[in-house]
Parts: C-alpha cells; structure tokens; sequence
C-alpha cells in the first residue's frame, strides 16, 4: 500500500512487540502513515492490519536492523 503525500510518515523498527509497537500505535493515532519494521512476520502484520481497522495507513516490511 503507497503512502499518500498528505501524511507524515512513520518508520518503526522492532515494531512488532513492547516499545516498537506503542510507537507504531501512538504514531498511527496521530495521523501518520506507519511502516512497521520487524523480523517477526506474523506479529508485525498483524499489527499492520490493526492499525489499518482502526483507519491508519500502515503496512509491514521484513526488516532486520542486525542484517548489513
């Protein structure tokens, strides 16, 4: 899903559990489009669809920060 360019937008690594995913909500919440990094898939999707119900934009990208 493409950000529109009418919102700032949000990039969360390790988004997917405890700090990562409070940010990815509250950033959500503020109107942002959320890019929701993590290694774990099933977890960082799910909270993408989530944020998506609740009328964010938002989407999940395989992403490890540990990985050069």
């Amino acid at each position: 899903m493409p950000a529109s360019n009418s919102r700032p937008v949000a990039i969360v690594t390790g988004a997917a559990r405890g700090v990562g995913a409070a940010a990815a909500r509250k950033f959500a919440a503020l109107g942002y489009t959320v890019a929701v990094l993590d290694v774990n898939e099933a977890v960082g999707e799910a909270l993408a669809i989530a944020l998506r119900e609740q009328g964010a934009e938002a989407f999940y990208h395989l992403c490890d920060v540990a990985d050069a």
